[in-house]
């Protein structure tokens, strides 16, 4: 399969599996997280896989709460500027910017970065069809 044909993420009821802090880099890694493969104009497969993503270059990181292993997400929010980050941006390796993070447990993380980069990482599970437009703030 090809990444390329991938029109959107969805981190809404994903599942955080771990965070890494180290000097100036965050690195969540996601047990599962949902894509959007477009079959035909606004047809899609919704597939899960795993993920990883990195926060380049840390401005700024504030947690508030608890972080358990095997979280689930209630939302996610990338944003440069002011304007949502899209997928084909984060695999490219993204300009500075903003993440919010809420799990269901409402802890969050707040992180101000240089860049981002994320990695998806096969197999992809493919779950159902989705018809309609996307619409997507992540």
């Amino acid at each position: 399969m090809d990444d390329r044909d991938l029109e959107a993420i969805e981190w809404h009821d994903g599942t955080l599996e771990t965070i890494s802090v180290s000097p100036g880099t965050l690195v969540f890694k996601f047990s599962e997280c949902f894509v959007y493969r477009k079959r035909a104009p606004e047809i899609y497969d919704v597939e899960t896989c795993e993920s990883r993503l990195a926060l380049l270059n840390l401005v700024e990181l504030r947690i508030v709460g608890v972080i358990d292993s095997e979280a689930e997400v209630s939302d996610c929010t990338i944003l440069s500027e002011q304007d949502p980050m899209s997928l084909s941006d984060l695999l490219a390796g993204s300009r500075s910017g903003h993440l919010e993070l809420v799990l269901t447990n409402s802890s969050t993380v707040h992180a101000t970065f240089g860049s981002a980069r994320l990695e998806l990482i096969p197999p992809y599970t493919f779950l159902e069809i989705w018809e309609g437009p996307l619409v997507s703030d992540d």
